[in-house]
């Protein structure tokens, strides 16, 4: 059974046997059995859609509890810019210059000055897109926000001067990367240990 269960096969042909599973186990995540068949259906149209041929069943499991569960969050939530709950500027905080600074490459990376070595991203407000493992370009099998719609995408970015993403393309080579070295003890490190002082035990008098 476990060696079955790693088969790797055609999402059209696993649907008739698979789908029923996925469906109770969306329904036990969402508590509607409405909604579970619409995440199930929407997640093999995409795998057809894109002509998944290998597919196992640990995958599907995992894609159709990812699609449920941000389904649940979005109907919990707001998202970035275009709800009011950030303003540009602080999306641009967030997904860069806060980010640099808790890596410690800041100035390095995460502003726009003379020495800096930051990306430029100009950004699509109005494009959607779907994340997904499918699509995205990171070296592993598995999105945690699989099936998540959003509003706002890259539309290009220029590395050291080189356009490197574009009509939603990679446009860089293997090797092109740079190393960027990130210092011990970044700025918040002072408050850190402060933190740590007084979080440590001691001994307590029991006569």
């Amino acid at each position: 059974m476990a060696h079955q269960s790693r088969t790797r096969v055609d999402a059209r042909a696993l649907y008739p046997t698979v789908a029923p599973a996925l469906v109770r186990s969306c329904t036990r995540l969402l508590g509607n059995r409405a909604d579970a068949e619409d995440v199930v259906q929407q997640l093999f149209v995409d795998l057809i859609h894109r002509g998944r041929t290998d597919l196992d069943l640990p995958y599907l499991h995992r894609a159709a509890t990812n699609r449920s569960l941000n389904r649940i969050r979005d109907h919990k939530r707001h998202h970035g810019v275009r709800t009011g709950k950030l303003t540009p500027s602080q999306f641009v905080a967030v997904t860069s210059t806060n980010t640099a600074r808790i890596f410690n490459i800041w100035p390095k990376k995460g502003t726009l000055q003379p020495g800096a070595d930051a990306d430029i991203v100009v950004w699509d407000p109005n494009k959607t897109r779907t994340i997904s493992v499918d699509t995205h370009h990171q070296n592993i099998d598995y999105n945690i926000y699989e099936g998540m719609e959003v509003t706002g995408n890259a539309a290009v970015t220029l590395s050291r001067g080189q356009v490197v993403w574009q009509d939603d393309q990679l446009r860089t080579t293997r090797g092109r990367g740079k190393y960027v070295d990130r210092p011990p003890f970044a700025f918040f490190w002072d408050a850190q240990e402060k933190r740590n002082a007084l979080a440590t035990p001691t001994k307590v008098d029991r006569g």
